[in-house]
């Protein structure tokens, strides 16, 4: 496994953002909304206006296949994500993959996909606590990547439209993902739906704890379905830092025949000039903060 070599940029990140209090864009108390990474569902917020909020994110995926035999899949994910202006939030995700088989000397590692999208919110009200977003993105190979000839998956080039709702109620926060995906690639390749529902709570104002559960499937919501849950925790460790992490698990058949158990661990640290004093910024969690009833 080459985790150590991926995990780099991530120490090095956490010891600049740990060693120095970055203002003005910092983290305040949490939004217990959940959000992606590490969940994957994903909130309508934003990114406060000239912040920057850079998650640093490694995940592992065991599969048991339907032979018996298992296989490993590891990615190192650089999520850059940019506030334009208020409920506007600029992502671009840099994947670099590695996958083995337990037992044989093989092994794959190269750059995969790239996702760049626009998060764009279109209600959202501070006073009933409901905010409601689309997030269109475009995924596809990184250019020049060996990860085909290694024999990494390549689903080709898709955009995927999804409409992002979260609602909250005190210490807790509702959140619901719908959407579609469409191949680019070969438009021949039917369109396949995506669905989430989770959940988030205030353990402590530094500390959130989420669940939920997903979907993906044709469009016909039953064929090459695949159905998930997922828990996850955020705490904050910095001013400008929070640590996240996640385990999760495929339920019944899924749409490859395999059984997926999946770890995922990360850091998100925030900086940039931002749009407000200090004491008026707050940057929660991948949304901007909503006021308590």
């Amino acid at each position: 496994m080459r985790w150590i070599q991926w995990t780099l940029p991530f120490v090095l990140m956490s010891s600049l953002v740990l060693a120095q209090d970055l203002r003005p864009c910092q983290v305040g108390k949490l939004d217990p909304a959940p959000a992606s990474p590490p969940n994957i569902s994903d909130d309508p917020g934003t990114t406060d206006p000239q912040c920057w909020e850079i998650n640093n994110t490694f995940s592992f995926d065991h599969a048991t296949n339907p032979d018996g035999s298992h296989s490993d899949f590891e990615d190192f994910a650089l999520d850059m994500n940019y506030g334009i202006k208020p409920g506007v939030q600029a992502k671009m995700v840099i994947h670099y993959d590695s996958q083995s088989v337990p037992g044989l000397d093989t092994q794959a590692s190269a750059f995969g996909r790239i996702e760049v999208g626009v998060k764009q919110q279109l209600y959202n009200n501070e006073q009933k606590q409901l905010t409601i977003a689309w997030f269109p993105t475009i995924d596809f190979m990184t250019p020049g990547s060996a990860a085909v000839r290694h024999g990494l998956p390549d689903t080709g080039t898709n955009l995927t439209l999804p409409i992002l709702v979260s609602k909250r109620y005190g210490p807790v926060a509702l959140v619901s993902n719908a959407g579609v995906i469409l191949s680019l690639s070969d438009p021949s390749k039917p369109a396949q739906a995506l669905m989430s529902f989770g959940a988030g709570m205030n353990v402590t104002d530094s500390t959130i704890v989420t669940g939920e559960v997903y979907r993906t499937s044709a469009f016909n919501l039953q064929d090459q379905a695949t159905t998930g849950v997922v828990v996850g925790m955020t705490t904050k460790v910095s001013n400008n830092a929070l640590l996240y992490m996640s385990l999760g698990k495929t339920v019944g058949a899924t749409a490859d025949g395999s059984a997926h158990f999946y770890a995922l661990t990360g850091i998100k640290v925030l900086f940039g000039k931002g749009s407000a004093s200090p004491q008026d910024v707050q940057i929660n969690f991948k949304r901007r903060a909503s006021t308590d009833n």
